[in-house]
């Protein structure tokens, strides 16, 4: 296979795992791709719900980043930490504000249009100075993507 770059986002559903099994499935999954692809590699952090912080799930999702962030470092792949900061209780899903039919329930867990920004704009700080160099151009000025002024989804889906 090839790619010029390559994202691995693990998602919040790995945390039922035990911290052994998640740097077991860590591994074999990035010594794949170490043995297999010849691209540039950008591992992200897993992101955070607000209310994890000081709590059991927090302090697991800390440790899996840890593990992520190393095992990505050891390999030469890049890390890109600040999707664990950028979810904010506004950016959670709450009756009314997604669409039933939309990809994120109004469950209070899943993010909503703001909480999707967030994560984009923290993923793009994180990646445009290496999506630039890689390209070989300058990096632009920092930019920050906007939420429509509108609480409610439009129930569009993206293209």
């Amino acid at each position: 296979p090839e790619c010029d770059l390559l994202i691995v986002a693990l998602g919040q559903n790995d945390l039922p795992r035990t911290a052994d099994q998640f740097l077991a499935d860590t591994r074999t999954c990035f010594n794949y791709i170490a043995g297999t692809l010849k691209c540039a590699v950008i591992v992200v952090a897993i992101p955070f719900q607000p209310g994890w912080w000081g709590q059991v799930t927090g302090t697991k999702a800390l440790a899996f980043n840890a593990i992520l962030k190393y095992e990505a470092e050891v390999r030469g792949f890049k890390w890109a930490g600040r999707w664990q900061e950028a979810l904010t209780p506004a950016g959670q899903s709450a009756s009314g504000d997604v669409a039933a039919a939309s990809a994120s329930a109004a469950d209070g867990y899943h993010p909503n249009n703001t909480g999707h920004l967030q994560l984009l704009n923290a993923l793009w700080r994180d990646i445009e100075p290496m999506v630039k160099q890689a390209l070989r151009r300058p990096a632009s000025a920092a930019h920050n993507y906007v939420a429509s002024p509108r609480a409610a989804a439009s129930g569009r889906v993206a293209a």
